[in-house]
This record gives C-alpha cells, structure tokens and sequence, in this order.
C-alpha cells in the first residue's frame, strides 16, 4: 500500500504518513487503529509484547510488508540495539 492510500484510508495526509514513519510525528491511538484496520490485522499484532520490546524485535510484524513494518516500528518507536 502506498502513502498515499494508507493516509487516505486514515484521514491524513501522505506527508503526515511519511513524518510517521520517520518517527518525527506520533499518532493517536485512535488513528493506529485505523491504521490497522487498513493494512486488515489486529491492533495487538503490531504491539510488541515487552519482552520483544526490550530486545528491539517484534516477530508479529514479519507478516507484514516492509513499508507497512516500517509504518508500525516508525509509529511505536522501535529502537534497535546495536
């Protein structure tokens, strides 16, 4: 799915979805379950479980395609441990 389509889905703009994922804009709860409503999987999958969280990794996003994974981790600011 594009920018475009995901922000038109939600009710924002394409440059509001990019700032997303960036992580330079955060989202309302209500838009993230919009969010995944549109890309059609339940909100407590793209919710790491605080396990996964601390280690930087969330299984339950590998079924999702990279722009939409990016989208998610961008919106609840994985951080990666180097």
């Amino acid at each position: 799915m594009s920018q475009a389509g995901l922000a038109a889905a939600v009710g924002l703009t394409r440059t509001s979805i990019s700032n997303v994922e960036k992580g330079r804009q955060k989202l309302l709860l209500h838009t993230f379950f919009e969010v995944a409503e549109t890309l059609e999987v339940d909100p407590a999958r793209l919710l790491p479980s605080s396990k996964k969280r601390k280690e930087g990794e969330i299984p339950e996003l590998e079924g999702l395609g990279p722009q939409a994974r990016a989208f998610v981790e961008a919106g609840i600011r994985v951080k990666k441990r180097r």
